[in-house]
């Protein structure tokens, strides 16, 4: 069993957005995981500045973990 967590950010609206989906195999997972990562990572959708995307295994173990910021950063003050 391993588990896809994914997150994401939209620029406009503000809303974030965090899904989490249960796989049979490592296969599934990382098919689940590269499909998110490259449908909203890497500037391919504009309105999405911040993407994270994980997959772990049952017993906790993180076997891939990739983000994508783009937030702006605050400024301090």
């Amino acid at each position: 069993m391993f588990f896809v967590n994914q997150k994401k950010h939209n620029k406009n609206t503000g809303a974030w957005d965090n899904n989490a989906h249960t796989k049979e195999t490592l296969n599934e997972a990382m098919h689940q995981f590269h499909a998110f990562m490259s449908t909203y990572g890497y500037e391919q959708d504009n309105a999405i500045d911040y993407v994270s995307c994980s997959v772990e295994g049952i017993d906790g173990l993180v076997i891939k973990n990739e983000v994508d910021n783009r937030l702006p950063e605050e400024s301090e003050g």
